[in-house]
């Protein structure tokens, strides 16, 4: 993951939560801007995990990739033909 794209979806306007999927598999939503903190120097971030005030410090070379959107498959309507 490159450090720009990481603090593009960081600070979009108006924000839209996002998920990171980490190389390992590991899964982490950011449901708003407050539950993630890149590190200045761009090799680490702190995400705020949403058990019981805990964090996970995570080296942004290994996120593999960020999702957007709620997951949810959308219906398509039937055409009345």
């Amino acid at each position: 993951m490159r450090l720009t794209e990481l603090r593009g979806a960081l600070h979009r306007t108006p924000f839209k939560p996002f998920k990171i999927s980490m190389a390992d598999g590991r899964e982490y939503p950011v449901p708003h801007r407050d539950f993630l903190l890149v590190h200045p120097a761009g090799r680490s971030a702190i995400i705020a995990t949403m058990d019981d005030e805990f964090f996970e410090i995570v080296d942004i070379a290994m996120i593999f990739s960020l999702h957007f959107g709620n997951g949810r498959k959308t219906r398509q309507k039937k055409s009345k033909d």
